[in-house]
């Protein structure tokens, strides 16, 4: 180890120990650090050894190990960590792993592997090498998760069991090649199962991750249960469906009273849910039902690298559907009519808990931040956090208790229709704007809706500018209509003439904006698609060169510095062109329709509003409440004090936030405050 980095190594150390399952072990990695420890003559105190066991590594704002060992770098108690390697200081890309290399610089505390390697240290060669690794280990785990999707969607699409709780009235069953079965497990309950041999010995296999072992070429499928009293429970849920005016709910209740036991403590509306709408009783396997967005989602049939992280069900075109794996257990007549009655079953929306007051959930005290709360005997709302006590815990973080910050339901619901009222005239100028090209009749909206236009302005000008150079510059003005003729190309400054034409034809020549407009749509998308492929296979190109490059960084050696500094100067312009090519495979067209469709559909549910707040706060409750909910995402209330005894705090101004993130203030002076 070198002399002079352990010479740096002062004050307190820290060990960091992760493995991603319960499976893993942590042995390796306390054998290399304390190996370390030895060859560099240094020591850690106990209480800072931190070790995070079934995390993964994109995990780290949720480890508590980890964040409790950021926390004391915070506090100056810790001047280095060691780690085995560094995947296992765990990171969800380079960008993360870079900004917590830049947070312990800034406390002064060095990171470092076992072999020596430095990260925090301020030269090119940390930052490259960081990167990259960091840039590996993603790639690995992502390549890893598609290996492992996608075996698993073969195996599901053979009729495998992959694992998880079997469906009510189902067992796991091993069979060998031949498709004789060997053994069974009967699930009892939770973690406690029963494997049954066909001559009729059994063992318990209770406990986590307790399941009997399969021999390498041995099949799991799902198989009805050998209790009999569970495929009887399956019909009768079924059958009782069918054919009663009867919701879920109420059959899990009758199960519970006739002591039927499911896997779970008890029946709920869920479980009946689960069991009528699973084809496991058509004789079929369903999987991937439910996603859980962490890497790779299904498309289409294809495995796309994952946008949305949530966990969500999916929709039933989206199952991955297995053959024939028994013969049915209910009726296919009977399946249907339960299909076809669930499907009409409307989603339940819960009403408000008083009608008068439906607009608890969206008040939030600009002060505090705290939701605000209806008090029904006079019909206001109050900040939630006003007469509570704020922890010691809490008082560095949080502000004090708020006074009695409230305001009448009354007043705001006067706010409300004045908002709306002016939401939908500035959306139907904003369309009317789009369709006409008379950006003139912006001008009072143009503060808020800024982001909107420039966004859809620059999609415009970047669509004329690529049919500009498809054309080859070709664009020839034409008197007669004060416009580019579109027969010949296009300009960039094509709807800045529409939009500003004086001549006594304006009016004619803004009724040809929308079709002109279409027509450069058009036009983009053709030459779009025709370039799109060259572009992608270039694109791929450049990866493959900047891995290349990348690998040959990591394997130079340190005193090689300008060599380094070369090679990663290379490798950025080879970045920078692989950003410009993912800019030119944005499709603007697309972005541009994006954008009106939601300012359209935000239009529509503004519409929706203004009739729904015609009606009365009692008889119409939950409509009103549904309607405002889609126009209105927030509202933060401003208070300022009264200086008098009684109200302390009078309400000064509103932010409503819509669900398009813009933003609108009101001004509140001269109305009542709840007294």
């Amino acid at each position: 180890m070198n002399r002079e980095l352990i010479n740096r190594l002062t004050g307190n150390g820290a060990a960091y120990i992760r493995v991603s399952t319960d499976d893993q072990d942590t042995h390796r990695q306390h054998t290399s650090i304390d190996a370390f420890l030895t060859d560099t003559g240094l020591s850690i105190p106990r209480q800072f050894r931190f070790e995070d066991t079934d995390w993964a590594r994109d995990e780290a704002k949720k480890r508590p190990e980890f964040q409790r060992m950021l926390k004391a770098v915070e506090a100056g108690l810790i001047q280095w960590i060691v780690s085995d390697r560094q995947d296992r200081f765990g990171t969800k890309d380079k960008y993360e792993f870079i900004a917590f290399m830049h947070q312990l610089r800034e406390h002064r505390c060095i990171f470092l592997t076992v072999d020596g390697k430095v990260f925090t240290d301020d030269n090119m060669m940390s930052f490259i090498e960081g990167g990259m690794n960091a840039e590996t280990s993603t790639r690995e785990v992502q390549e890893k998760s598609w290996r492992v999707v996608k075996d698993r969607i073969e195996r599901a699409k053979r009729g495998d069991w992959l694992g998880g709780y079997p469906p009510f009235g189902c067992d796991v069953v091993c069979f060998d090649q031949g498709m004789r079965e060997k053994w069974r497990v009967v699930f009892l309950g939770k973690r406690k199962r029963l494997r049954v041999w066909p001559d009729g010995r059994s063992e318990r296999f209770d406990g986590k991750n307790n399941f009997p072992a399969a021999d390498n070429n041995d099949i799991l499928q799902l198989r009805p249960s050998q209790e009999n009293e569970r495929i009887k429970t399956v019909c009768f849920i079924f059958e009782t469906y069918a054919g009663q005016t009867i919701a879920p709910l109420r059959i899990a209740k009758l199960l519970n009273k006739m002591g039927v036991k499911p896997l779970a403590d008890r029946w709920t509306h869920n479980n009946v849910v689960d069991v009528l709408r699973n084809p496991i009783y058509l004789g079929t396997q369903r999987t991937f039902g439910v996603f859980n967005g962490k890497y790779f989602d299904l498309q289409d049939g294809e495995l796309v690298l994952s946008s949305d992280k949530k966990q969500r069900r999916r929709k039933q075109s989206e199952w991955v559907m297995s053959g024939q794996l028994f013969p049915e257990m209910i009726d296919k007549t009977i399946w249907d009519r339960v299909q076809e009655k669930l499907s009409k079953t409307p989603d339940k929306k819960r009403a408000p808990k008083n009608p008068n007051l439906f607009l608890t959930g969206l008040l939030h005290c600009a002060h505090c931040g705290k939701k605000m709360k209806a008090w029904a005997v006079r019909r206001e709302y109050l900040c939630s956090s006003y007469g509570k006590t704020v922890s010691a815990y809490d008082v560095a973080d949080a502000p004090q208790s708020c006074d009695r910050n409230g305001i009448a339901h009354a007043d705001l619901m006067d706010l409300i229709k004045q908002y709306v009222a002016d939401v939908g005239k500035e959306l139907e100028t904003f369309i009317q704007v789009y369709k006409t090209g008379n950006l003139d009749l912006l001008k009072p909206y143009y503060e808020k809706h800024s982001q909107n236009i420039s966004l859809v302005t620059a999609s415009i000008d970047r669509m004329a500018e690529m049919c500009d150079a498809a054309t080859g510059n070709l664009a020839v003005p034409n008197p007669a209509l004060g416009i580019f003729d579109p027969r010949w190309g296009w300009s960039c400054d094509i709807l800045d003439r529409v939009a500003h034409d004086t001549s006594p034809d304006a009016v004619e020549n803004l009724s040809k904006h929308d079709e002109a407009l279409k027509e450069l749509q058009e036009r983009y998308r053709g030459f779009f698609h025709q370039s799109e492929e060259q572009r992608r296979t270039r694109l791929e190109r450049l990866e493959r060169e900047a891995s290349v490059l990348g690998d040959q960084i990591m394997n130079l050696p340190k005193s090689a510095k300008r060599q380094i500094e070369r090679q990663g100067r290379k490798l950025v312009q080879i970045e920078q062109q692989m950003d410009r090519l993912e800019a030119e495979l944005k499709n603007y067209s697309d972005e541009v329709d994006a954008v009106m469709a939601g300012l359209s559909d935000h239009l529509n549910v503004t519409t929706a509003a203004r009739a729904a707040l015609e009606g009365d706060g009692t008889t119409e409750a939950l409509k009103m409440a549904e309607a405002v909910r889609h126009v209105i995402k927030e509202i933060r209330l401003e208070f300022e004090p009264t200086g008098k005894k009684w109200p302390k705090t009078q309400p000064i101004a509103a932010i409503i936030v819509s669900p398009l993130g813009e933003e609108t203030k009101y001004s509140l002076c001269g109305k009542r405050t709840p007294s």
